[in-house]
């Protein structure tokens, strides 16, 4: 899902560019109405399923987990 004006894109990348000197970046979480919503605070299925990757990855990147394990 593509979000933002072509300017907003270019600075996103610029943002991942600096902070990738710094370490390994978690892939992004999209912009979602499930997760904008001020009053969730519960991790409901809709919301697991649009963060599933992004935590997965911290997971196994913070314990060294080889996906071929």
């Amino acid at each position: 899902m593509r979000v933002g004006k072509n300017s907003e894109l270019k600075a996103w990348k610029i943002v991942d560019e600096y902070f990738q000197k710094f370490g390994i970046l978690a892939p992004r979480i999209g912009s979602y109405a499930d997760l904008e919503r001020y009053n969730t605070i519960g991790n409901n299925d809709k919301v697991a399923k649009h963060t599933k990757r992004c935590f997965d990855f911290i997971y196994k990147t913070i314990y060294n987990i080889d996906d071929n394990d």
